[in-house]
């Protein structure tokens, strides 16, 4: 028997992790909570043999199918009389006359939501042998080297991939190889790109262009000797390639530019990029541009776009407005003006009907000025600050201050919106006491 039990730490940790993610879960009441780790490795052990000896799958998929599937197996020792001396031999004979639905493991086990499982169940099958290309599928994905927990990715994007025939999948793989990428780059490369192991004929070109995209940037701008050799930290490569490929950046056109900007997936989390993309697509301005914008300007990524504080008069000075403009925009937008946070300067242009000229500014390298605006009088509004000084010396401080920043500026109207928004919490909470 090659089971090797895992520490105590370390199925209490696996435990916790599953037993966390959701409060619908099979209740083990009748197992003591210092008996229920044991209960569970016993149980694993005993589906193991069960799916190796009984079901004739090799020994390492039973394995796996066995330990990831917690969830489903914690369902069935739930229905298996608790004995510490016994339970092994319970959970064996429950098998032998209880025949378990096999795919339901083998679907939690490849990472598939255990409650979104009934979705995926073949209609009238039990046993993995009747529809065995799913399983040969996931042979060939894990004989590659994917992670097996991982390959419900894969199956949820691309169902069709598991009906492939495991040698052409293989060939596939092996195949993506020859651009000089190594295994568990090209692992991640599917996991985040799926569509390219389908192998359809109209998806050909795309292909092509992709790969010749990901050859400049992995091999010839060397960025497989920088990333780990773990495929976790390749799928974080590739899902931030990707964010500028979902804005439209034209595949096959990017590869020399992601090159030249390497630092943009090997410096910055996936949060960052994301963040920074949103915060200029608030714009309204083409995506594509904008993800030009940050290949182009990668320094945009180190700005705070969130919480510095601008005058919008002043932003526009700083940005080149002379003062008959200054005057025409002060006369025509009035509400608009004053003090805001830099989260909330996407808006505002847009309110400013000035969000392409804003949006060329960074294109043409005036990007560096959002993080060298100082804050001004020019705009200050007068109402807003006496508003401001009457709610900092007021009982509700704290809470309005609250609303009013939740609204992102130092203008009148926003005192006015904050409130209203007090005046309809006031009148609710009045309901409830009703």
């Amino acid at each position: 028997m090659r089971f090797h039990p895992p520490t105590t730490f370390s199925l209490y940790s696996t435990l916790s992790r599953h037993f966390s993610s959701t409060t619908k879960l099979p209740k083990l009441s009748k197992i003591p909570s210092r008996y229920r780790p044991k209960a569970i490795h016993l149980a694993q052990k005993a589906l193991t043999d069960y799916l190796h000896t009984t079901r004739s799958l090799p020994f390492i998929y039973a394995e796996h199918i066995s330990k990831n599937a917690l969830f489903s197996l914690s369902d069935v020792a739930s229905k298996v009389h608790f004995s510490p001396s016994t339970f092994f031999k319970s959970f064996q004979r429950f098998l032998r006359y209880h025949p378990i639905n096999e795919f339901e493991f083998f679907y939690e086990s490849i990472g598939i939501n255990y409650h979104e499982i009934n979705g995926f169940l073949p209609p009238n099958k039990f046993f993995l042998s009747e529809d065995s290309r799913v399983l040969n599928a996931a042979f060939a994905f894990s004989g590659f080297g994917f992670p097996w927990n991982r390959l419900g990715e894969l199956y949820r994007e691309e169902i069709s991939i598991f009906s492939k025939n495991p040698s052409e999948l293989s060939r596939k793989l092996h195949g993506f190889k020859d651009y000089g990428f190594g295994s568990v780059t090209v692992i991640g490369i599917c996991l985040v790109f799926p569509y390219v192991l389908n192998g359809e004929t109209e998806l050909g070109n795309e292909i092509s262009a992709l790969f010749d995209d990901l050859g400049k940037l992995f091999v010839d701008f060397d960025l497989l000797n920088c990333v780990g050799g773990n495929v976790d930290a390749w799928i974080e490569v590739c899902r931030k390639i990707k964010v500028f490929y979902d804005l439209g950046c034209e595949k096959g056109k990017m590869g020399e530019l992601m090159g030249k900007r390497k630092s943009i997936f090997l410096e910055y989390p996936e949060e960052v990029l994301v963040n920074k993309v949103e915060f200029f697509c608030r714009l309204s301005v083409n995506k594509s541009d904008v993800g030009l914008l940050i290949l182009e300007r990668p320094e945009i990524l180190d700005f705070d776009l969130e919480d510095q504080m601008i005058s919008v008069l002043g932003l526009l000075k700083h940005f080149g407005m002379n003062t008959k403009e200054l005057k025409s925009i002060s006369e025509k937008y009035p509400y608009v003006l004053g003090r805001h946070k830099m989260v909330n300067l996407p808006h505002v242009m847009r309110a400013l009907d000035l969000q392409e000229w804003f949006f060329n500014k960074m294109r043409s390298g005036k990007h560096h000025l959002l993080c060298t605006c100082v804050v001004g009088n020019e705009d200050l509004d007068k109402d807003y600050k006496g508003s401001l000084d009457i709610i900092q010396s007021s009982r509700t401080s704290i809470h309005t201050l609250q609303k009013l920043n939740f609204l992102h500026g130092d203008v009148a109207c926003l005192m006015d919106a904050a409130h209203v928004l007090l005046h309809v919490k006031s009148e609710t909470d009045g309901f409830r006491n009703f």
